[in-house]
């Protein structure tokens, strides 16, 4: 994620993840309230209002784009992995960084907004550059190892588990049609606790039971984790 072809794709994934996955969580949470019965006309113009929102919004647009480039990325590095380790068993660690390390680093972007507070020739540089300085700012953290990662990144972003997931098992179901035998397995970093990744993997479950419907192909794979942390062990 951090070669050059792939990083500004993350920062944008990033940038737009926080706007995105709330507009569409409240969707969700309509459809929900509908399912369970609520077919009132009240009901209908608030699950149009903010379906209208959704498809509006520039930052749903420019998370799900940022996504699908991650995607097609993550498709070719599983499919080269799985090919070469075709019959044996490979461990495919979910995303493990905080999102702050794909960001620039603070001390540098606060330089760099002071500059341009200071000339005044670049508004629109200037708002940008704030913009990812309050980003990264607000993701800080004392012990990031403690933190916003790991697991939790997936459990708060459930896209961007999604998107990984999908990788993963594209790619296994390609080869497995192309005559291959892979044998992914899904290691959850950074689990401190059972409901953590119970959540993950009924998550990581569904992704796998849509892609293996979707290409019409199953294949062997284990979801897991490694037991690293004390409050884990």
């Amino acid at each position: 994620f951090f070669e050059k072809e792939r990083l500004p794709w993350m920062r944008q994934m990033i940038m737009a993840a926080a706007q995105a996955t709330r507009l569409e969580q409240e969707l969700q949470a309509l459809k929900e309230e509908a399912a369970a019965g609520d077919r009132s006309k009240e009901m209908e113009q608030r699950l149009a209002e903010q379906e209208s929102k959704v498809a509006d919004s520039e930052d749903v647009k420019r998370f799900r784009e940022a996504l699908d480039h991650l995607l097609q990325f993550q498709v070719r590095d599983f499919k080269e992995i799985l090919r070469i380790m075709t019959g044996k068993p490979v461990i495919i660690r979910l995303l493990d960084p905080p999102l702050h390390e794909f960001l620039p680093k603070y001390e540098e972007l606060l330089v760099e907004v002071t500059t341009l507070r200071l000339t005044g020739d670049n508004p629109a540089a200037l708002a940008e550059q704030e913009n990812l300085l309050g980003m990264v700012e607000e993701m800080r953290e004392q012990n990031p190892m403690l933190g916003l990662r790991g697991c939790r990144l997936g459990i708060l972003y459930g896209a961007i588990n999604q998107m990984q997931a999908r990788a993963i098992f594209t790619a296994a179901c390609e080869l497995a049609k192309e005559g291959s035998d892979p044998h992914p397995e899904i290691m959850v970093p950074l689990v401190g606790h059972a409901n953590e990744l119970r959540l993950v993997r009924q998550e990581l479950e569904q992704v796998a039971q849509d892609v293996q419907q979707e290409l019409g192909v199953r294949v062997p794979y284990k979801i897991g984790t490694m037991i690293e942390l004390p409050r884990a062990a």
